[in-house]
């Protein structure tokens, strides 16, 4: 199921960086991530496989 993103899943989210740093992206984007979600957040939503988020993402319009 998709939805819309929730401050409530920031940390499952900061949580699906870290998985994937190293494979995918660097260390140094987690602040980055952190500061989106908290300030810049637009269409942001996260994807849910048996109540677990499994994947998130969005856009920005400026």
């Amino acid at each position: 199921m998709i939805r819309e993103y929730s401050h409530n899943d920031k940390q499952k989210v900061i949580e699906l960086l870290r998985q994937n740093t190293l494979d995918y992206f660097d260390s140094t984007e987690e602040s980055d991530l952190e500061n989106y979600l908290e300030n810049e957040v637009e269409d942001f939503f996260v994807f849910e496989e048996n109540s677990k988020i499994i994947g998130a993402g969005g856009i920005n319009y400026s």
